[in-house]
């Protein structure tokens, strides 16, 4: 018989155990002894490692699978834990510990019903247990059943009424309830139980902290530091709450005495260094976790967070791309690559990467902020706001969604939605006047002037030097039809900051609506004479020579706008309708023309060309004209668009069309018309549940369009919600009688009920 391969003893016994002399039972044995001795040696991942040896000799190992759910949670991996811990109580059904072990783990990664079944189970056999009192209680409460998880506290209080945590779970289910007082007592009843309990002293800091009362918060949380002064669990909130409320440097001896608790500890301590600029103490950390095999790869990140910040970008790639060729999935990495795809100024290549990192962690905040930031700076606010939402899913307390989600609210016209958020967000940051100017302005726009004026006015009392609270005062004005107040506002905002462009355009509206046309043309002409290339001023002074009756002007002007951005929808749509009013469509067309043989890649005098065409309904030049445009610079957004809307007008071409708005949707993705035309095309190729949200969002920025409401009412037909298509559809028929496609409106309208 052939010898076997030189292996190392060990693992010939693992695969040959009879061969050693041993039998599977004395050698999976010896596995969990080895890997109990590696757990008291702080070896966790070793300990690991002979857990799983004992697992493969025998799966249905009980012992084992308890054992390495609990090495995973000493490595942070609840995931892991989680599965190990499930299968070991599965394997060990009358073990109450594992079961509740099992249990508590379900509770925290939200699986509440399997949680509560748990609880369940142990109560069976001991109906006394507190432990799963407890558990049984934060299943429920989980499961939004408050009333019961109390209530399931309190039975457990008359088992053991002197037990100090059952008082500090029920006081959290209070606060949870708004029911802030009962918390408070019952937190404290819990400290008098147990003077000596860290977790009680948690119990109420937590508690202070929600209510805003953080020096409180900050003397508890001490003093269970006193009572526990290793506390990883007590120095990390310490030093997450210096961090966040401003005291940087105090919140370094806290995170020193938690790197003592483990590697990834260390990485914590680590990145404060990074955070500081530090490099050198963020270097000396990282190198000694190198040298001791720790945690390989948050190591190569580190160090690649390390050249980044240093400004050596390429090294900074090299290890992150060599940490993502060993894990494609690795949404940390893939986080780091999209740091580095944005100093690149390559946002689509980013986004992509912060994508796959949202599909590889769903549950991590930080991806999901980054994903949302990203999605704002393509101007996708829909899905930015998916993704703020979904943080504060994940964490409740994440001020800087809140935050973020108050001004998306308000750029897409949601006026409820954005108070509320601003509400919320002021709770925690009650001094953020970012915060405070949306509130006021979404107030006015929900019709509620009274509170918005309330909210300005006790602003500029502690900040009277803000233009932009100055600007929603004049505003509030307007709405009560005091226009000398009102004037007086925008001036005096005006005065504070010259570039407030709603300041402005509020002035000259009130000197237009005076017949006040010489002052309006002077105002807009001196802040011209300042920033002539300032494409909201041109507009803005477009808008005012054409409503004073000098309609060269105002050609003159909006030529200007649309030769610096040739993707200005809203300046084309003027200057047409500028000439469609003077009759002079063949006359401007033949000048656009002469331009385009002076110079055959002006993107803005082709463009302008083939709208002409459309508006004399030369359909097929137009196209052709497109075609071309687009030829000449394949991301012309107005091009694409217009050619997109054109073959869904024909119902040809449909694919085409929607890789064309498609483009221009990555373009110019928050212009109400882009919106309108992928979302159309989304419905004539029966993608309802796609089509929706663009046509919800065109319809939101442009709510005076009746083809924009037409578009939503028929995918609302579509998808069944006929309330909704009913309103919508009732809505553009009383904006414009006889619009395209009023015919099929009173037809869906006669169908559904309307």
């Amino acid at each position: 018989m052939r010898k076997p391969l030189p292996l190392t003893r060990l693992i010939v016994c693992g695969i040959v155990a009879v061969s050693c002399g041993k039998n599977h039972e004395a050698l999976k044995r010896e596995y969990v002894r080895a890997g109990d001795v590696y757990v008291a040696q702080g070896r966790h991942l070793d300990a690991i490692i002979e857990y799983r040896r004992a697992i493969v000799l025998d799966p249905r190992f009980g012992e084992a699978r308890a054992k390495l759910g609990r090495a995973y949670l000493l490595v942070n991996d609840t995931p892991q834990a989680l599965r190990e811990y499930v299968r070991a109580a599965d394997l060990l059904p009358d073990d109450l510990d594992v079961q509740l072990s099992a249990g508590k783990l379900l509770q925290l990664t939200g699986h509440f019903e399997d949680a509560k079944a748990r609880a369940q189970r142990v109560l069976q056999k001991g109906s006394r247990n507190v432990d799963a009192q407890v558990l049984l209680g934060s299943a429920l409460a989980g499961l939004k059943d408050l009333d019961g998880a109390i209530g399931k506290l309190e039975d457990a209080i008359t088992i053991e009424p002197n037990h100090g945590r059952l008082y500090s779970a029920i006081g959290g289910f209070k606060l949870s309830q708004g029911r802030n007082e009962e918390a408070e007592t019952a937190f404290r009843r819990a400290i008098a139980l147990d003077p000596t309990s860290s977790r009680s002293h948690i119990a109420l800091g937590y508690y202070l902290w929600a209510v805003r009362r953080i020096p409180e918060a900050e003397g508890v949380f001490k003093h269970a530091l006193e009572l526990d002064p290793k506390s990883a669990l007590v120095n990390r909130i310490l030093a997450t709450l210096l961090l966040i409320t401003g005291r940087v440097a105090q919140a370094e001896p806290y995170l020193k005495t938690l790197a003592e608790t483990g590697p990834t500890s260390r990485l914590t301590l680590a990145d404060y260094y990074l955070a500081q600029g530090r490099f050198e103490e963020a270097t000396h950390i990282v190198e000694s976790l190198a040298t001791e095999g720790r945690l390989s790869k948050e190591v190569t990140l580190r160090f690649a967070a390390i050249q980044f910040a240093k400004g050596k970008t390429t090294d900074a790639n090299t290890m992150i791309d060599e940490v993502l060729m060993e894990e494609p999935h690795n949404p940390t990495a893939l986080l780091a690559k999209a740091r580095i795809l944005l100093t690149e100024h390559r946002v689509v290549d980013a986004l992509l990467s912060v994508k796959a990192a949202a599909e590889a962690n769903p549950k991590s905040a930080e991806v999901q902020y980054t994903l949302g930031s990203l999605y704002v700076q393509t101007n996708e606010p829909t899905q930015a706001i998916k993704s703020f939402n979904e943080v504060l899913q994940l964490n409740p307390q994440a001020v800087a969604a809140q935050v973020q989600l108050a001004r998306l609210y308000e750029a897409i016209g949601d006026s409820k939605s954005a108070i509320g958020m601003a509400d919320e967000a002021l709770k925690r940051e009650p001094d953020n006047l970012d915060l405070r100017l949306s509130l006021a302005r979404n107030l006015l726009r929900a019709g509620d002037t009274a509170r918005a004026e309330s909210e300005v006015q006790t602003v500029l009392k502690q900040a009277p030097q803000s233009a932009a609270f100055h600007t929603v005062l004049g505003e509030i004005y307007m709405t009560r039809q005091d226009t000398t107040a009102a004037r007086r506002s925008f001036q005096r905002a005006l005065e504070l900051d010259r570039n407030d462009l709603d300041a402005l355009t509020n002035v000259v509206t009130l000197e237009v609506q005076s017949n006040h046309f010489n002052e309006a043309r002077r105002l807009v002409d001196a802040r011209l004479a300042k920033s002539p290339n300032d494409a909201g001023l041109l507009a803005l002074a477009a808008r005012t020579y054409a409503t004073a009756g000098d309609l060269p002007k105002a050609e003159q002007l909006l030529k200007r706008v649309i030769a610096s951005d040739s993707s200005n929808f809203s300046a084309y749509g003027m200057l047409g309708q500028l000439y469609i009013s003077q009759e002079r469509l063949e006359s401007a067309r033949l000048e656009y023309e002469r331009a385009v043989a002076r110079d055959p890649k002006s993107i803005a005098a082709h463009t302008i060309v083939a709208m002409i065409l459309e508006a004399q309904h030369k359909t097929d030049e137009a196209q052709r004209r497109y075609e071309q445009i687009l030829e000449i610079d394949p991301n012309a957004v107005v091009a694409a668009n217009n050619l997109a809307w054109m073959h869904v007008q024909r119902n040809q071409h449909l694919d085409r069309a929607l890789e064309l708005a498609q483009r221009a949707k990555q373009q110019l993705s928050s212009d109400p018309r882009v919106n309108d035309t992928l979302g159309w095309i989304y419905y004539q190729k029966n993608l309802i549940d796609q089509a929706i949200p663009l046509l919800l969002e065109g319809v939101t920025k442009d709510a005076g369009n009746p083809l924009h409401l037409y578009h939503l009412g028929m995918a609302y037909v579509r998808s069944g919600d006929w309330p909704k298509a009913r309103q919508a559809l009732e809505r553009a028929l009383i904006l414009k009688p006889d619009f395209a496609g009023v015919d099929q409106a009173k037809k869906a309208l006669v169908m559904i009920g309307g």
